[in-house]
């Protein structure tokens, strides 16, 4: 999963992940190298509309918004709140957290506490916070993502595709998971409901929420 998501970093380019560069026996003769396996996953524009989702992704999220890097990501929660996963992406570092039981009978009770957002976002923030502030780390926290040349062919204004016939303040309260992988967290205020302008002629479909997590 970190692989794959490191191709959002690489403007589409996958790169597959090896352990082991080199093998070398007792004289310093170099017995194995690997070779890098590359492959383009996708157009360089589509990646960049993809970055985009995933920054929105993050929008807000508690941990994150204070931090000075550009960052895009997705949780992730399995069955029974067994597993909760946190992908990170910044230009020049991604990072997988997974946090579970070996055990499958290891898992929480209830979303609050079991899903990815709460589990494993908030190692995610802990690091690049961290990193942010250790000088001798080597991290650019400046980085910013390459937006490709030329017309993206897509907008990715998504105010632009407001209704401007619903009247002003016409908004409905969603639970904030739904949209951003918020769900309250420790020093947030869980009585404030996120809300989101209406879509035009479309409400949340039942179940919206369950491709999000």
């Amino acid at each position: 999963m970190t692989a794959a998501y490191a191709t959002f970093a690489n403007n589409g380019l996958y790169a597959r992940p090896f352990v082991i560069e080199k093998i070398e026996d007792r004289f310093g003769r170099v017995i194995f190298r690997a070779q890098p396996e590359e492959h383009l996953a996708l157009p360089a524009k589509v990646n960049y509309v993809l970055l985009q989702m995933l920054k929105y992704n993050l929008g807000g999220a508690p941990g994150i918004r204070n931090l000075k890097s550009e960052l895009g990501g997705k949780t992730g929660t399995t069955d029974d709140f067994t597993d909760g996963w946190f992908m990170g992406v910044a230009p020049r570092l991604v990072v997988g957290t997974w946090v579970g039981g070996e055990d499958r009978w290891i898992r929480f009770n209830r979303i609050d506490d079991g899903q990815g957002a709460r589990m494993a976002r908030p190692i995610f923030a802990d690091f690049i916070q961290r990193l942010e502030q250790d000088k001798t780390a080597g991290y650019d926290f400046n980085a910013r993502f390459e937006r490709p040349p030329g017309d993206l062919e897509i907008e990715i204004d998504c105010s632009k595709y407001l209704d401007e016939s619903l009247p002003a303040g016409d908004e409905e309260d969603f639970a904030p998971d739904i949209y951003n992988d918020e769900m309250p967290l420790e020093g947030d205020n869980p009585n404030t409901p996120a809300t989101r302008v209406k879509p035009a002629g479309r409400k949340p479909d039942a179940g919206f929420g369950d491709e999000f997590n």
